[in-house]
């Protein structure tokens, strides 16, 4: 804590003296990130009163103090941005997130546990009692704000219901259940990430804490927000959602996810080409936020039509992109592909081609069939079937793309992948990226920068 104090007031002191910007805004329009477990909690008052106004983005959203876990209130919602946790290669294979069903190419298997969880559920990591409470010891009774605890107790035995302290075929167990509980621990969680990317919907229940890009974006729509009070119920909610909101919310998730992987830092994992991951999101929640500096956080999709489009993975209307996004998930509405060019054209102006299979309305027809039947049909080049560079070769295009071929720039980390553009030829080793000026995305113009791709014109 006093080294991320003391490092906080000299950068403060620094900037204010060497820059004008500081000083004509109080420092409203700069911003610091911090990735420890507490946010801006784990630095001394003092130091955080010396920037008042700086935003801060952190993976830890407590909006009010929380007692029972010794937790200070470490998040301003009007001010500060909940951003993702960075999940590297390393962890896409630790996790099994090579194999996500979110891929298009993926066969999809079924979901046949409800609800899933596997990890610590004592703060002194011994295993829980079974049958009695309290099932932990008196040592770190607030981890987790007692959620994991709580859960084990209420639902640990419960048909359906899988709460175990390990589980050695992780991923697999993600990818066949229908709803993951996404806990906090010592202090901020990853789950709801990990578990987004296999598409099991998260469940999050941690009162007065903000997820990722919340409250400018609603996790009720691709997830479940219990209380902490809720959770002896949580079966009957969970069975209360029907097929079509479970559907509903699967659909969103889809794209939910891309928001949640840096993947044009560490590359892709569903197919996807990064314009709607992780650092363009919070880049465009920070745009939002200068425009419209007294708008509630919560307002933003309905104050800012690009915002809104954004985050439902559709081109925003105002925006030069370099290639319509591509409809992975074949949700183009219907009446599109039946309305001919001019009908088409429209579409593709307005953005309605979701890359992540949101964005529309979700009452098109998937095509191609199954997974192995898309494969075979080479469905996914057909589906872009353009450069994302313009298939300009002066304008840094692809020959490829002159052929109807499809050039992602992004390389990926999806087993689907592996015979397109693996990220193996770039990245050695679990986490290396950060070697790599721009990310990997411009990993084949590392020696010149100005030829990296641009997604975002």
């Amino acid at each position: 804590m006093t080294a991320d104090s003391r490092f906080l007031s000299e950068a403060v002191a620094y900037i204010s003296a060497t820059y004008p910007w500081w000083n004509r805004t109080g420092g409203s329009r700069h911003f610091v990130i911090h990735t420890g477990d507490l946010g801006a909690d784990e630095t001394q008052l003092g130091a955080r009163l010396q920037a008042p106004n700086i935003t801060w983005l952190t993976h830890w959203g407590l909006t009010a103090d929380k007692i029972f876990s010794g937790w200070k209130k470490a998040h301003r919602p009007e001010k500060d941005l909940v951003i993702p946790v960075f999940l590297t290669p390393g962890h896409f294979k630790h996790f099994g997130l090579e194999r996500t069903p979110l891929h298009p190419l993926m066969d999809k298997q079924e979901r046949t546990t409800t609800f899933f969880f596997a990890g610590r559920i004592c703060g002194d990591r011994k295993p829980p009692k079974t049958g009695s409470w309290p099932n932990c010891g008196p040592r770190s009774p607030g981890y987790s704000a007692g959620v994991r605890q709580l859960i084990h107790y209420h639902h640990g035995d419960r048909p359906g219901f899988k709460v175990v302290l390990h589980e050695p075929n992780y991923g697999a167990a993600l990818g066949s259940s229908k709803f993951c509980l996404a806990p906090l621990g010592g202090g901020h969680g990853q789950r709801q990430i990990i578990v987004s990317f296999m598409g099991c919907l998260p469940v999050c229940i941690a009162d007065d804490v903000y997820e990722p890009f919340e409250p400018q974006y609603n996790w009720t729509q691709f997830g479940v927000r219990p209380a902490e009070s809720d959770i002896p119920q949580l079966h009957t909610m969970l069975e209360s959602i029907t097929p079509e909101q479970y559907t509903a919310k699967q659909r969103a998730l889809r794209c939910a996810a891309q928001h949640f992987v840096y993947s044009s830092i560490v590359g892709g994992l569903f197919g996807e080409d990064g314009r709607y991951d992780a650092f363009e999101t919070t880049l465009e929640v920070l745009r939002v936020k200068a425009e419209h500096p007294d708008a509630p956080p919560e307002s933003y999709r309905q104050i800012d039509e690009d915002f809104d489009a954004f985050m439902d993975c559709r081109d925003p209307p105002r925006w030069k992109v370099a290639a319509p996004a591509p409809d992975l998930w074949g949700l183009v509405d219907k009446q599109e592909e039946e309305g001919g060019e001019k009908a088409a054209e429209e579409g593709r102006g307005r953005g309605s081609g979701s890359g992540a299979g949101s964005g529309g309305s979700g009452k098109g027809r998937g095509k191609g069939g199954s997974a192995k039947e898309r494969r075979q049909d080479g469905w996914l080049g057909k589906v872009w079937g353009r450069s994302l560079l313009g298939g300009d070769k002066g304008a840094g295009g692809d020959s490829s793309a002159e052929d109807g071929g499809w050039v992602n720039p992004l390389c990926s980390h999806s087993m689907m992948d592996r015979k397109r553009n693996p990220c193996e030829r770039f990245v050695q080793g679990a986490s290396k990226t950060h070697m790599i000026p721009g990310g990997i995305m411009c990993a084949k113009s590392r020696h010149n920068l100005a030829e990296c791709p641009r997604i975002w014109l």
